[in-house]
């Protein structure tokens, strides 16, 4: 059929259990775009909304493969009037209003803004389609959904990557101008059919408002297989810029520029037991700058960069102890000089439009142990910024149960007691329960176990419980996990149970005001 472009979307109707189809758009004989949308016109339980918007002003052919009923539908704008206020929406960790997203991409901060860009499928709350989404923060907890940022092309869809704010104008495009290296993932859509998974870059010169495309994309050709997930950084101590990738398996290249725009080979690391979106961040340690370089698991190596490559320091060793936290990714241009991460949490929320959140923002650091570096991960000091009312207690006594009272909503909370050698602490949040066993120096909460301690001297743990998902920090953070949990808020209270061999140096709690309030 024909139609013309004259609204920003293109609505489907959508039902995530029926069969995928192909939409095309066409101008004459030349495909413009083309996504996979399980549309539904019987039982449809989902409204995608295509930004169309790159296309506007063109009379284009849309076909369906297979062909079904489709009547167009236009519209300019999406509001969805219970944004925020939806049973299981989140209230402290970002999600999309509509749609699908997956690896956080591009955390930068610029102007006094924090910029994150995420893997987006806007045609269903599952995984297709790859564009780059686009949402902003001037505090790190309350975000705004901006327009998509990187549409498919005929290199591939968008997969992951980092940005990075060219100071020097290395690259030509202006001082200060917003980069965006990405992987255009060939073949995965009809438009980039027989492609290959190629680096590329995109570039803003008005703070991220408008992208463009460099013309001599890709910046990076092919290396081998699935190579993807750019991830770049500039290293002072070489004077170069570092882009990492990763290749196969366990395997991951390092490739250095002088102008952000060619790239040569620098270096090789493995991680044993990773794969896919290499993070590379510093750290400073007792004066010394450090080099953390992570995958998408959060195994994680220490080190520093010579002229001939990066040189590890430690081994490699996890953070994150269940894999639904994953993808995480640094902030670069940080003016106070802390390291802050995001993470991609995957978990099916039975929500149905849309899927999963990202992980509150953690601050970076390092701690040393005899001759190993250990990486700590707590949640960003702006959590402080939500509180609304909570309680500490100092020196508790579990002779008898301890039964804090709190809110029906979201709850960071704080404890500590001396490791007690053969003993449990069993705790239980909203119904959720977590074992500190310390007979076996391990933390149990579902599917989650992780060590409780390095030195079994001391239990310190550090909780974000949402409507969805309980984030555990142990021993200031060197052991994380997050654990896909629906708080059950028929039961606002914090219980730990009897135990009289055990003392609590203190608990403390304080609720959370929603991120839409």
């Amino acid at each position: 059929m024909k139609i013309r472009i004259e609204n920003k979307y293109l609505l489907f109707p959508v039902n995530v259990n029926v069969s995928q189809k192909r939409v095309c758009l066409y101008e004459g004989e030349k495909l413009l775009f083309d996504f996979r949308c399980k549309i539904d016109n019987i039982a449809p339980h989902f409204t995608a909304y295509m930004d169309v918007s790159p296309f506007m002003g063109k009379e284009v052919e849309l076909q369906i493969e297979p062909e079904v009923e489709y009547a167009p539908r236009f519209a300019d704008s999406f509001d969805l009037p219970e944004f925020g206020g939806e049973l299981l929406r989140p209230q402290v960790h970002f999600t999309v209003k509509n749609g699908w997203n997956n690896d956080p991409n591009g955390l930068v901060y610029a102007d006094g803004v924090y910029h994150m860009f995420y893997q987006y499928n806007p045609s269903a709350p599952e995984w297709q389609n790859m564009h780059w989404g686009h949402a902003v923060s001037r505090d790190l907890t309350h975000w705004e959904e901006k327009d998509i940022a990187l549409f498919p092309d005929k290199l591939g869809t968008m997969f992951s990557g980092s940005a990075f704010i060219d100071k020097k104008n290395s690259a030509g495009f202006g001082k200060d101008a917003m980069l965006l290296f990405y992987t255009a993932a060939g073949n995965n859509s009809r438009l980039s059919e027989n492609q290959k998974f190629t680096q590329c870059l995109a570039y803003s010169v008005d703070g991220g408002k408008t992208f463009a495309k460099y013309e001599h994309n890709p910046i990076v050709a092919h290396i081998e297989g699935g190579n993807r997930d750019p991830k770049v950084v500039y290293v002072e101590e070489i004077d170069k810029y570092v882009m990492a990738i990763f290749l196969a398996e366990n395997r991951y290249e390092l490739l250095t520029s002088e102008d952000l725009l060619n790239w040569k080979h620098f270096d090789g690391i493995t991680l044993p037991g990773d794969a896919e979106c290499p993070d590379l961040f510093s750290l400073e340690y007792e004066g010394r700058k450090l080099w953390v370089f992570m995958g998408a698991r959060d195994v994680y190596t220490v080190g520093h960069f010579e002229r001939d490559g990066f040189v590890a320091e430690s081994a490699p060793k996890p953070l994150t102890y269940l894999k639904m936290s994953y993808a995480a990714q640094s902030f670069s241009n940080i003016r106070d000089g802390r390291a802050l991460r995001i993470a991609w949490h995957i978990t099916r929320i039975p929500a149905p439009n849309f899927s999963s959140q990202m992980s509150f923002p953690t601050e970076m650091s390092l701690e040393k142990h005899g001759d190993e570096y250990y990486l700590c991960a707590t949640p960003a000091r702006e959590i402080k910024d939500l509180y609304i009312g909570g309680a500490i207690c100092d020196n508790i006594s579990l002779k008898d149960p301890y039964v804090a009272k709190t809110h029906a909503r979201p709850v960071h909370m704080k404890l500590s007691l001396p490791y007690t050698e053969g003993e449990k602490l069993v705790l239980d949040l909203f119904g959720t329960p977590l074992a500190c066993d310390m007979t076996n120096n391990e933390l149990r909460c579902k599917n989650a176990k992780m060590p409780l301690t390095l030195k079994k001297d001391r239990v310190t743990l550090e909780l974000i419980c949402d409507r969805c998902s309980v984030e555990i920090f142990a021993d200031n953070g060197k052991f994380f996990a997050a654990v896909a949990a629906i708080a059950d808020y028929n039961l606002p209270r914090i219980t730990v149970e009897k135990n009289e061999k055990i003392n609590l140096d203190f608990i403390e709690w304080n609720a959370l005001s929603s991120i839409y309030e």
